[in-house]
């Protein structure tokens, strides 16, 4: 795809954004459409929320048009399908709140229509299908897909922190099939720099609003469909050898790695905290004979306030700053990703970097407030 479609792609849905979010706050603020601050808040104010789904229909679009334009199509109807589940749950649960059970239901379920799209549309990939390690091959995947979908909404709470890690991730993701390294699947690179450059441009412009003190919040069906869209390019764009896609997966986790490390460090936490309080509400051998769910689904996706960038806002950090400091951290990745990707660094020393700012955190979080 040349250079100057993807402009106009970036330009399109940027202007998207720019136009629909100003009537869009008007119109959640008079049906209520509002966060309003308690307790588990890091904002002061009621502020709308749901303003970034035009980031999502913006990019949905994107590909709609590259799949139907396109000769050979190159974008798989999974990937729509599964992105615009994803967008009109998390939409809705904007809305009127859903059951967790339903919005992890409707995240399994967009994974698995990506990776059957993934297996089926391409012909090359079918060979993946006579691997005697499907099963966990599929599992991990989908856990891949899952995890990085939650972990992006959970992390979108506090003004600028999701909307500057998603722009570091596009860009990423846009260096990366702008210059492709080795083998390249054509088709792959482009639907992953027009993603890419969709995702920018709703980004950029969402940014506007986002930053603090922000007009209006993201939301779920945003949020989750970025989470979706990150963890599903690097599948687009991999080769389908095994070590492709284990690189390509690698470059995802990269891009992504801030938020990775955040909220998986805080849901272990979370965890291992629900499960000694409970374990001293009854007694260890009772839990153990009758079979009692210790942890439950719904104490572990339930609104808190114990991330790390959570309870760095709880020092008095200002939100600029620590949504500053996450994105320079994603900005740093992605660079380490983009070096992986052109054989200038090796896996081991990106994720070293990666790691060096989250073990200064992690000594800084010592002076937090307790979670």
């Amino acid at each position: 795809m040349p250079p100057v479609q993807l402009i106009y792609i970036l330009a399109a849905n940027g202007l998207l954004s720019v136009i629909c979010i100003p009537f869009y706050i008007r119109a959640a603020r008079s049906n209520d459409i509002v966060d309003v601050p308690n307790e588990r808040s890091s904002h002061n104010s009621p502020t709308p929320r749901g303003g970034g789904i035009f980031i999502a229909v913006g990019a949905l679009l994107t590909v709609l048009v590259v799949t139907a334009f396109a000769a050979p199509p190159t974008v798989d109807w999974a990937l729509l399908a599964g992105g615009a589940l994803v967008t009109v749950t998390g939409f809705v649960d904007d809305l009127k709140t859903l059951s967790p059970r339903l919005r992890l239901g409707s995240h399994i379920l967009a994974a698995g229509l990506l990776i059957a799209g993934v297996i089926f549309a391409a012909p090359e990939r079918t060979d993946v299908l006579s691997s005697p390690l499907l099963f966990v091959s599929l599992a991990a995947l989908t856990i891949w897909i899952v995890g990085c979908l939650n972990i992006y909404n959970f992390m979108d709470g506090i003004d600028g922190i999701a909307t500057g890690q998603g722009i570091a991730a596009a860009i990423t993701w846009l260096a990366i099939s702008l210059f492709p390294a080795g083998e390249a699947d054509n088709l792959g690179t482009l639907k992953t720099a027009a993603l890419a450059a969709a995702l920018l441009g709703g980004l950029l412009a969402f940014l506007c609003f986002n930053w603090s003190p922000a007009k209006v919040f993201m939301g779920d069906g945003a949020s989750g469909f970025l989470g979706f869209s990150f963890a599903a390019l690097p599948i687009l764009v991999a080769v389908p050898t095994p070590a492709d896609i284990w690189l390509k997966l690698n470059l995802g986790a990269l891009t992504l790695f801030p938020f990775i490390f955040d909220g998986t460090f805080t849901l272990f936490r979370r965890a291992r905290c629900i499960l000694i309080e409970n374990s001293s509400s009854q007694s260890a051998s009772k839990a153990s004979a009758l079979g009692v769910k210790l942890v439950r689904l719904s104490e572990l996706t339930e609104a808190h306030r114990s991330h790390l960038y959570q309870r760095w806002i709880q020092s008095e950090a200002s939100h600029q700053k620590v949504a500053s400091a996450y994105t320079a951290w994603a900005v740093l990745c992605g660079l380490a990703a983009g070096l992986v990707h052109l054989g200038h660094l090796n896996l081991f020393a990106a994720y070293a970097i990666a790691l060096a700012p989250a073990g200064a955190l992690l000594r800084f979080s010592r002076r937090f407030p307790k979670a």
